[in-house]
């Protein structure tokens, strides 16, 4: 067996390992499901965990998107947030810019912070993902907000996210749509 001796090598070896273990837990959790009677959409909402696409040059994308999620909106609401954790394999600092998604008119990319006292959201050009780091876009912090939601989703439903990087990679992001209280247990688990 060789050594391997490229930081790519050792990448991809390790995505292809994190995927056959996901695979396994998925397919032990849908079977699981299955014998409990759940409905597809919960088999659906494992998907929590993406690997990293390639850009159309074929460039490996250092950016690993998990713990996805859009929070589901009352009825009649056009408005949504979307959060996630996102993991920058890098040796050099990666900018999230652009979100696109079929579901929404427009995705921006937003931030709360504290001023005087008071929580202010407002909109931001990029996140930015340091090298060899990780960034939560989480409640109260930097997070996506999707406007003129076209059609209601309920908790279960799955949502595509297209996610734009400064570095030249694109990622397609399968997003679970979750009620608060899903989404309040996986925010626990992340923080």
């Amino acid at each position: 067996m060789k050594p391997i001796t490229s930081y790519s090598a050792l990448t991809s070896l390790i995505t292809k390992v994190c995927f056959i273990l996901f695979s396994i837990n998925t397919t032990s959790y849908a079977n699981s499901c299955e014998e409990q009677g759940c409905s597809s959409n919960k088999k659906a909402a494992v998907s929590l965990v993406v690997t990293p696409d390639k850009d159309y040059a074929g460039k490996q994308s250092s950016i690993i998107v998990s713990d996805a999620y859009i929070r589901e909106m009352p009825p009649g609401q056009t408005i949504s947030a979307s959060f996630m954790m996102l993991e920058n394999n890098s040796d050099t600092d990666v900018s999230l810019y652009k979100v696109n998604s079929d579901i929404a008119k427009q995705v921006e990319l937003h931030q709360h912070t504290e001023v005087d006292g008071i929580m202010e959201m407002r909109r931001v050009k990029k996140i930015t993902i340091p090298a060899k780091g990780e960034i939560v876009l989480k409640p109260g912090g930097y997070h996506m907000m999707l406007f003129g939601i076209k059609k209601g989703m309920k908790s279960g439903d799955s949502v595509e996210l297209k996610l734009s990087f400064d570095n030249g990679t694109e990622q397609t992001v399968k997003v679970v749509v979750m009620d608060i209280m899903q989404a309040m247990n996986l925010n626990k688990k992340i923080n």
